[in-house]
């Protein structure tokens, strides 16, 4: 359940998003279901169960294609021992360039088919069930690396498809399209997204716009190198009929980390004549040699980025006077793009000119109220601003994010940082009509059941911890162990991390040391927080059934400790029961606030 502050806004914002999503639908099932397990795959192979596991993705695409229509495909863990699935399918099979060998993932036919494909199953756990899989602690790894000096263009790539073909729970990298001609600024499609490239298929006869809309989510995408996109790109095409025949790709980016990846335009993400819609994500390290360190919108472009961490992306020193955008850049075509931020920060990002964000001198956008700028800034923190382009928005902050460690790569917020309680939900009304500020959780990406929340936040924790919405991809609640957001922490929390007790991914909320196992070191945070409470303008409403008051303070007095993290470090050592017995038996009856 999301709380009852994220209760209260996630209502306000499915009340247009309803409306505006009503032919997004959610993937509730496939006509097939394929199980891949890599060298563990045994008996027939036929990918029908866990035990008949198939040994390669590239066969359960196959056997996907095979059926027809909508399929889902669980992929293990490559072994035990950090081994890899590369891809052996060329995306054109009369080629004999073994580099257009890529993962293919798109809807058979019809785009209301759908292929969803997803990684992070245990290669340990014979016949692991949905509750097991968790892709930060059992990596399902995507290479490109074809060996002899060789790689894929791209190492995973979309074709036709709708919001349910997805991709998700994959860690892809060393993909490599580097040797497409640099300009012009639509290169050829091997030099588009070395991680992932969304593409928009060939069709020969369209009448007015089609959009195929892929979902990427929980990746960590790195160490690519391309032109365009150097983790993920997309291009879209103008069809003979100019305006009135198009083919378009929309990309969906949640709770993704992309870093370290290079290209010449838009080192994490680029695309051009296409979207990036971005939420809840990290993008860091990246590099572009020309423009759009982190991100770029190029050609007639769209980008929407929502609650997204974007830091320490870098333009280079480029072979032109377009240096620009160490953090997104904006631009590109006589038509104009034009790029929409919300709840994010853009900070130590670089570029030789145009800073952290940039757009070329009037570009112009269709409806845009400035005339000027193609980039609108709502509730973010960014560091700089374009010169001599304004930047249309409100409530923007230029002060220092205050990240745990950015240098290191840690992007949550400390205790002082001025994007706690900065964001905001909701819907805008401008300069794009009726954009959500941030979505709803309608394809369940952190798998808990629950599609009327708000998307959680990077961490899979509520996206409203605390009386407002951060700014940025993390989320830092005034009480950290306050799990299930009633305002206190007290004996429901105490429950929920007990019943949590093990690996995790569903229900992160409980996980309070961030290392995916919910164990002995959260329950010594939850006892050193508890008592924690806090009061927002919004009403708190608790959530807690228990009906008791736990005195932890007693409980460790009687077991010869003064101090209650260690006791909760020795207690947690006993597993769930006995911790929980031992607590539980110094209760007595009230509230557990």
């Amino acid at each position: 359940m999301q709380g009852a502050r994220g209760a209260t806004y996630a209502a306000a914002v499915m009340t247009v998003s309803t409306l505006l999503l009503s032919a997004a639908r959610v993937a509730s099932g496939a006509d097939h279901l394929f199980f891949v397990a890599g060298p563990n795959g045994a008996g027939n192979q036929l990918g029908d169960t866990w035990a008949n596991a198939m040994p390669s993705i590239d066969a359960a695409i196959a056997a996907a294609e095979a059926a027809g229509g909508s399929s889902a495909i669980l992929v293990k863990e490559h072994g035990t021992s950090g081994g890899v699935y590369v891809p052996s399918v060329r995306l054109n099979p009369s080629s004999s360039d073994d580099r257009l060998k890529s993962f293919f993932v798109e809807a058979q036919e019809d785009p209301d088919n759908f292929m969803d494909i997803r990684g992070g199953y245990p290669a340990s756990v014979a016949s692991p069930d949905a509750d097991d899989r968790n892709a930060p602690q059992y990596p399902t790894r995507l290479r490109g690396d074809l060996g002899s000096g060789l790689y894929s263009y791209h190492v995973v790539t979309t074709g036709l498809a709708d919001e349910r073909t997805r991709v998700d729970g994959f860690d892809i990298a060393l993909g490599f399209g580097g040797e497409g001609a640099f300009p012009p600024y639509i290169p050829d499609a091997n030099g588009i997204g070395g991680g992932i490239f969304c593409e928009s298929p060939p069709i020969d006869e369209i009448e007015g716009t089609i959009i195929w809309r892929p979902l990427i989510a929980n990746c960590d995408i790195h160490d690519n190198e391309t032109v365009l996109g150097g983790g993920i790109g997309a291009r879209g095409f103008q069809g003979g009929g100019g305006q009135e025949s198009r083919r378009l790709v929309t990309m969906t980016v949640q709770l993704c980390r992309i870093h370290d990846n290079q290209a010449f335009d838009g080192g994490g993400i680029g695309c051009v004549s296409s979207t990036a819609d971005v939420s809840n994500s990290v993008l860091h390290d990246n590099i572009a040699v020309e423009t759009g360190g982190g991100i770029a919108i190029l050609g007639v472009g769209d980008g929407i980025v929502r609650g997204c961490t974007v830091a320490f992306n870098e333009v280079t020193l480029g072979t032109t006077t377009d240096q620009r955008g160490g953090g997104i850049r904006v631009g590109g075509n006589a038509e104009g793009s034009r790029a929409q931020i919300w709840n994010s920060i853009f900070y130590f990002n670089d570029a030789p000119e145009g800073g952290v964000l940039s757009e070329i001198a009037g570009s112009g956008v269709a409806g845009n109220p400035s005339g000027t700028s193609g980039i609108h800034i709502f509730d973010s923190c960014v560091e700089t601003f374009p010169v001599p382009n304004p930047v249309v928005g409100q409530n923007i902050m230029n002060e220092d994010p205050l990240f745990a460690n950015g240098s290191a790569g840690n992007y949550h917020l400390t205790d002082r940082s001025p994007c706690i309680d900065a964001g905001s939900v909701g819907v805008a009304d401008e300069p794009w009509e009726f954009l959500v500020k941030m979505p709803p959780d309608l394809w369940d990406v952190d798998e808990d059941l629950d599609f009327d929340e708000l998307l959680p936040a990077f961490d899979r924790t509520f996206r409203v911890s605390g009386c407002a919405m951060d700014i940025g991809a993390h989320e830092r609640s005034p009480c950290i162990a306050d799990a299930n957001q009633d305002g206190a922490v007290g004996a429901a929390d105490l429950a929920s991390l007990l019943g949590d007790w093990g690996p995790v991914w569903k229900n992160k909320r409980t996980d309070l040391t961030g290392d995916s196992v919910v164990g002995s070191a959260d329950l010594a945070v939850m006892l050193g927080d508890w008592g924690c409470s806090y009061a927002c303008e919004i009403p708190v409403q608790s959530m807690s059934t228990s009906g008791t008051t736990l005195d932890v303070v007693a409980a460790a007095a009687a077991f010869g400790f003064t101090d209650v993290v260690a006791f909760g470090e020795w207690l947690g050592a006993f597993g769930p029961e006995t911790a929980g017995a031992v607590l539980f038996s110094f209760s007595s009856g009230g509230s557990d606030s």
